[in-house]
């Protein structure tokens, strides 16, 4: 199941997360102030917000992203995940269970938010996956929207590494002409045990924030709660499952 919330100033978000209403959108950010304008100068106007991405636009994405992942499916990084807690005696934590998502249902959570919960603008805000895996989810942000920045989050070393690759075949990559190309950032830790370092310094800017909780415990569901509560107003959290 998915659950998608509209973050505002006087929700308190704890465990048990319901999804939260439309609410406004909310105004776009004021032009620079321009001073002392002359007749005849132009004055810098706002970029208008990002529309959903058309499935041909997608495609190209689709393309891309094939091409940074290959040799690297969802069996073998299970497999990695899997080796790397036995070595480290950890195949009983639930919360390094390896999962996924796939291209194409970000390319469509990225519309939904788009259509029910922006406006997104060009290079205005960060996009963070807590528990980054492999890098999929942020690789495909970074493909499917000009944010700012793309983060994500990864405990385990072999997952990490597979993401750190994939940030090198994405920094090579080529797109169209005035398209945006977002840096991504992959950062090794845990987001329930080093929040405080590694995490609340990100909140500030986070507009879009991803989770697949499914085998999430207590403190990694109260981790997700805090970030909640120190991402700006109008900013959204899409959690998988719980």
């Amino acid at each position: 199941s998915l659950s998608l919330f509209k973050l505002k100033p006087q929700l308190v978000v704890g465990v048990a997360l319901r999804p939260m209403p439309k609410a406004a959108p909310p105004s776009p950010p004021a032009a620079p102030p321009v001073a002392n304008t002359e007749e005849g100068e132009e004055i810098e106007a706002q970029s208008p917000p990002v529309p959903p991405l058309s499935d041909t636009d997608y495609e190209a994405c689709r393309r891309l992203y094939e091409d940074i992942f290959t040799g690297s499916d969802s069996m073998e990084m299970k497999e990695k995940s899997r080796q790397e807690r036995k070595d480290q005696a950890q195949e009983n934590v639930n919360s390094l269970t390896y999962g996924e998502l796939d291209m194409n249902i970000m390319h469509q959570l990225l519309n939904k938010v788009k259509k029910n919960y922006g406006p997104f603008y060009s290079k205005k805000g960060t996009f963070l996956d807590l528990g980054s895996g492999a890098g999929k989810v942020c690789v495909a942000a970074g493909l499917l929207h000009p944010f700012e920045k793309v983060v994500g989050i990864e405990t385990l070393e072999s997952l990490h590494g597979t993401a750190t690759a994939a940030n090198d075949k994405y920094k090579e990559i080529q797109l169209p002409e005035g398209a945006v190309k977002p840096e991504i950032e992959f950062i090794r830790g845990d987001f329930a045990a080093d929040f405080e370092s590694k995490l609340e310094p990100l909140a500030p800017d986070v507009i879009l924030c991803t989770a697949v909780a499914t085998c999430y415990g207590e403190a990694e569901l109260n981790a997700m709660a805090s970030l909640a509560r120190k991402m700006p107003d109008e900013s959204v959290l899409i959690t998988f499952t719980q």
